[in-house]
């Protein structure tokens, strides 16, 4: 399985309140919350699911499952 990690087409800007991210290949916008942003902080450096989904369980009140259903979608 490929590891998960920021695309290489894919800037940021820092928001109010969030994190807004170019696809620079589709030319598309995504506006993103804290819990998009700590995904996003997470990509910084390529992991695989699981080791994602342990991180993200640490920094919120998440079940291992719950977590890997909505980072897998």
């Amino acid at each position: 399985m490929r590891p998960f990690v920021r695309a290489d087409s894919a800037f940021d800007a820092p928001l109010h309140d969030g994190v807004m991210v170019l696809n620079a290949a589709s030319g598309r916008f995504h506006a993103m919350d804290a819990v998009g942003v700590a995904v996003w902080e997470e990509l910084a450096q390529p992991s695989t699911l699981s080791e994602l989904v342990q991180r993200l369980c640490a920094r919120f009140a998440v079940s291992p499952e719950e977590c890997q259903r909505d980072v897998a979608a």
